[in-house]
């Protein structure tokens, strides 16, 4: 055992903020800082790719908005929502947003069909799904759908403006979603115990039927600080490449580990 494990291991102490939610502790506090900088994102275009410097401030803004429209939607703490989105920047806001309201995030990867979002639908008992066209597109090809499911929101195709094809549910735009909500609106907080749950995983289902893995406010948004810092060694200033499917368990490493450990800020 190397003597620098030996003592990290002895020194290493994870702080633990009260009342803890991701989106408070760590968005907020870093947009203090209008410039710092949260995400480089690439465009999937060809063959000129969209570059858009993002910072945290953006980010603190736009889920502050999405977590007080799902309110006014009826969503709340506890209720679980499917997400079903490629890697656009949307997907992080309404994330964020979700974890900000205490609504328990269901990350879904966009191989799924039908019969899979119809499983996950009615295992996790969800209130809510929101997709791109694509998604949306297998959602409605569902066979049936669990009673406690009220809210379909679709995030519009960035690429090609496609429309989602008829379907008995009705469909918010997030884009109408956001305008329902004045610019600079602030969620006026939700009070969180430690082992709130946050996040639901499902399992790739390789052995049998998917199982779902349910996470505290602590267990991935806090406790991955310890892969960031550790595994991926990651700096302020550094630039983390994610090429991970948000819809994966794997995809928190992006999502939670570089934005918490990749800033100048202590989150305590």
């Amino acid at each position: 055992m190397s003597n620098a494990y030996t003592e990290a291991r002895s020194s290493f102490n994870l702080s633990i903020p009260e009342n803890p939610n991701f989106a408070t502790h760590i968005f907020d506090k870093y947009a203090s800082d209008p410039t710092l900088q949260a995400m480089l994102w690439v465009s999937a275009d060809k063959p000129r790719p969209r570059i858009e410097n993002l910072s945290y401030a953006y980010f603190a803004e736009r889920s502050h908005r999405v977590a007080c429209a799902l309110y006014n939607l009826g969503l709340r703490k506890g209720d679980r929502v499917l997400l079903m989105l490629p890697r656009l920047p949307a997907w992080w806001e309404i994330a964020l947003g979700m974890l900000r309201l205490g609504v328990v995030l269901v990350p879904s990867t966009m191989l799924l069909v039908a019969k899979d979002i119809e499983y996950r639908l009615e295992a996790s008992g969800a209130r809510g799904f929101i997709g791109s066209v694509d998604s949306a597109s297998q959602f409605i090809r569902c066979r049936k759908f669990p009673k406690s499911l009220e809210f379909t929101i679709l995030v519009e195709d960035y690429y090609n403006n496609q429309n989602l094809p008829d379907s008995k549910h009705k469909w918010t735009t997030y884009s109408d979603l956001l305008a329902s909500v004045p610019e600079n609106t602030k969620w006026k907080g939700t009070t969180f115990k430690h082992d709130d749950p946050s996040i639901i995983y499902f399992t790739s289902g390789t052995t049998g039927m998917p199982k779902m893995v349910q996470h505290t406010q602590i267990s991935y948004p806090f406790g991955c600080v310890i892969t960031g810092k550790y595994w991926l060694k990651l700096q302020p200033g550094k630039i983390y490449w994610n090429m991970s499917e948000q819809g994966w368990a794997k995809a928190a490493w992006s999502f939670f580990a570089a934005f918490v450990t990749s800033s100048p800020f202590e989150y305590d």
